[in-house]
């Protein structure tokens, strides 16, 4: 017994030693650089995470990728070879995964106030893969990591004195926002409906310009939607200012904390209304952590008509977005807009929204607001377009939502009978007769984003 024992153990370990040489031989491991961030770093806002490609020359660009972690979780996998673009491939030398810090933290098991990195130190890692020779698996072929200090909030003296919020209004100039909305149905739970496949989506510009400005900051301000937008629901496509729509300008007076004085003035009065793009600041100097009324006008192209929204704001910190030292101001609000695609109204909609405010340029930066209400939806549309998107993806020259087709627009899902799009069936009985569905109760979730283009 002894014998075989002691014969037993010299193969194992020769055995294991054998697989070790094997997978170094494969994998070839090598060291990953991080070239930015560096170690001890002050980093904000939009974080670029960059791995020169020449620090993974020993692993096949095809089969490699970078893991991303922040703090020790998983956040994002990037391919380490270049997607091609009209039919030449970048030449770039570096991986670039760019890390937004002020994104939620997508874990559901974390609490409510833990979703969001804090100012502080942070571990950075990224990690090489590269698929074993001959195998489906991948191996971990090189570590790299940094420790950061974030710093979004911008520093202050203590006691920091209040500060005015105001917009600062310049003759002939013109702001142009573009408003993007992703609708989801949720269940209660929610968890999605549609596989996270957005069933309502919509985009469309607004042209902002300064035509007069007085002595006491307000200023007449001209408002234009433009006609290149459009709004889809549940695939049925809506190419805005293509079908006989006109939009014409309006023309309000507007102070210098964005309230408007007077509406559609001038003789060019017209029955065009349009979303507020100013929210509302405070009238005095404010300290972090006051609070004021306010209210929001808000149109969403394509989905539904002007309604007002009110609640109140809070001047949540001074932080940087975008490059540029903002005032972050959270509001909650409560609408009762109606939409084109409930035939009963959606009733009391609450809101919650973040905005950027770059009070030394006058100028709001990004508008987020956050709409959720219940509602009744045939079960019918909910599974018609479930099948249809997932057919779609399948169809030559782009998916649904999101093909690509000429002169689309970024994020636009392609117009029927271009390749990609699709119109969904009626709902039918087994006769093949059109009839009425059940509904089911589900949770409209609208987030919209406004943001100042460059």
């Amino acid at each position: 017994m002894r014998l075989s024992i002691h014969r037993i153990r010299p193969i194992t370990t020769i055995t294991a030693l054998w697989c070790v040489l094997v997978i170094a031989s494969i994998t070839q491991a090598f060291a990953v650089t991080l070239a930015s961030p560096t170690e001890g770093q002050v980093v904000r806002d939009q974080v670029a995470i960059i791995v020169p490609k020449s620090s993974l020359s020993a692993a096949d660009p095809s089969t490699c990728f970078l893991s991303v972690k922040i703090d020790g979780r998983f956040v994002a996998a990037v391919s380490a070879s270049q997607p091609v673009t009209n039919g030449k491939a970048p030449a770039s030398p570096n991986i670039v995964y760019v890390w937004d810090t002020k994104a939620p933290i997508d874990d559901p098991l974390l609490p409510e106030d833990q979703r969001h990195y804090k100012d502080g130190k942070h571990e950075i890692v990224v990690e090489a893969h590269a698929l074993q020779a001959g195998s489906t698996r991948d191996v971990i072929m090189g570590t790299a990591k940094a420790n950061v200090n974030l710093q979004n909030r911008i520093e202050r003296p203590n006691p920091a004195p209040p500060i005015r919020l105001a917009y600062h209004y310049r003759l002939g100039q013109e702001n142009d926002y573009r408003v993007a909305i992703n609708g989801e149905l949720l269940e209660s739970n929610g968890t999605s409906l549609t596989g996270g496949q957005p069933p309502i989506q919509a985009e469309f510009e607004v042209a902002q310009v300064t035509e007069d400005v007085q002595d006491d900051g307000s200023a007449l301000l001209r408002y234009k939607v433009q006609d290149n937008g459009f709004a889809q629901v549940f695939g049925q496509i809506n190419l805005l200012g293509q079908s006989g729509q006109v939009f014409k300008s309006v023309y309000k007076i507007i102070d210098a904390a964005g309230a408007t004085i007077a509406d559609n003035v001038l003789s060019t009065k017209s029955d065009t209304k349009v979303t507020d793009c100013l929210i509302k600041l405070p009238n005095k100097p404010v300290q972090v952590g006051e609070s004021w009324p306010t209210s929001f006008a808000m149109k969403l192209e394509g989905l539904c008509e002007l309604a007002e929204f009110k609640g109140n704001s809070r001047l949540e910190a001074l932080e940087w977005e975008q490059g540029l030292e903002c005032a972050k101001i959270t509001s909650k609000l409560t609408g009762s807009p109606a939409f084109a695609f409930l035939p009963s109204g959606a009733g009391a909609v609450k809101a919650t929204s973040t905005a950027y405010f770059a009070y030394k340029l006058g100028k709001l930066i990004k508008h987020t607001m956050v709409l959720e209400f219940k509602t009744a939806i045939e079960r019918s549309m909910i599974t018609n377009y479930q099948q249809n998107a997932a057919a779609a993806a399948t169809v030559p020259g782009g998916t649904f939502p999101g093909g690509a087709f000429p002169g689309a627009m970024p994020g636009m899902p392609p117009p029927p009978g271009m390749p990609g799009s699709y119109t969904p069936p009626a709902p039918a009985s087994s006769s093949g007769k059109t009839t009425t569905t059940a509904k089911t109760s589900v949770i409209v979730k609208l987030v919209v984003t406004q943001e100042l283009k460059d």
